[in-house]
């Protein structure tokens, strides 16, 4: 086998949309990992799709698949539902207060620049 081969051979390649790792079983001439990317591409050109995997919250088994056997285990799992609930809400209302912040700082920004503006004519 000659260098390049090799070297070709052992190359990492990424998906151009989602940017995972292509397995190596799958030929080395394909740009996305999936169908899902392929499609992606096509109907989003130029655009990154968000890895299904990563960033998202764990959210709690369905209650259908933990189907509490006692009233207090039901219990226990209400207030576990009830503290996550409140730390999504918390998360959100920071995350709202941070844009708040934000979008203040930018008006600021642009009274200054129509003030400077307005200052040199």
């Amino acid at each position: 086998m000659s260098r390049i081969k090799g070297a070709v051979r052992r190359r990492v390649y990424y998906c151009r949309v989602c940017d995972v790792r292509v397995p190596i079983i799958l030929r080395t001439d394909r740009r996305t990992c999936s169908d899902m990317c392929r499609k992606w591409s096509q109907r989003h050109p130029g655009h990154k799709r968000v890895h299904r995997l990563r960033g998202t919250v764990p959210l709690p088994r369905k209650v259908s698949q933990r189907k509490p056997k006692t009233l207090a285990e039901a219990l226990r799992l209400l207030a576990e539902t009830r503290a996550y609930a409140a730390k999504l809400e918390a998360s959100a209302e920071a995350l709202a207060l941070e844009l708040t912040h934000q979008q203040n700082a930018q008006a600021e920004l642009r009274e200054r620049q129509e003030w400077a503006a307005e200052k040199k004519e």
